[in-house]
């Protein structure tokens, strides 16, 4: 196999760098429709090979009197935005106009409660550096607060159920990992499970 395609590899590099040679000898003079259909295929096969792209193609090559390319000359590469506003095509309208679905809204959660877990671990740690006194004194300054109950329930059930769904919806992003998990009636099945357990688990850590 890889024998083969060392062969390959190095058959078409050879080739390519032929042509390329002739091409700029000639001075684009063979940069005719024939020649773009034959040279096209060739350099696609030796930049998927190798990565190699070579000297720029006979599109953009002049002959020496100055004529411009052949009208019918086929383009290498063109950017994706660029071709689409040639075409006029029309710009996606996005979100704007999906409904939303379980999986959308479980993946969103999942990235959104990452980034305000590591928001909050940093922040805490930060600040733990830069106030002047230590945790335990600001952990016993909140305890002789006298909060109601209710107050202390909602904070507590805040600060749990977003480390609670990313842990158990971490768990589901490993099963996809390992290849189980991918059909549309299981996605489902398991994301109900982990906003369920989420939810009924903030709750428990909220009313210890």
């Amino acid at each position: 196999m890889a024998v083969s395609m060392a062969v390959s590899m190095a058959v078409s590099m050879a080739v390519y760098m032929a042509v390329s040679m002739a091409v700029a000898v000639m001075g684009g003079a063979v940069a005719s429709r024939p020649t773009q259909l034959l040279w096209r295929p060739l350099q696609l096969r030796v930049a998927q090979v190798t990565g190699y792209t070579g000297t720029p193609p006979p599109t953009g090559a002049l002959p020496p009197t100055g004529v411009s390319p052949p009208t019918g000359a086929l383009p290498i590469t063109e950017e994706y935005f660029s071709k689409n506003q040639r075409l006029g095509r029309p710009l996606s309208p996005h979100l704007s106009i999906y409904k939303p679905q379980l999986t959308s809204v479980l993946s969103i959660s999942h990235r959104a409660t990452g980034v305000l877990l590591s928001s909050l671990l940093s922040g805490f740690g930060i600040g733990m550096l830069v106030l002047p006194a230590s945790y335990p004194y600001y952990v016993a300054l909140l305890s002789q607060a006298h909060y109601g109950a209710a107050v202390v329930f909602t904070v507590k059930f805040c600060m749990a159920f977003p480390f609670l769904f990313h842990a158990f919806n971490g768990v589901r992003h490993l099963a996809w990992d390992l290849g189980y998990g991918f059909t549309l009636r299981t996605l489902y099945k398991s994301g109900y499970g982990v906003t369920a357990l989420a939810l009924l688990s903030a709750l428990a850590v909220a009313s210890y």
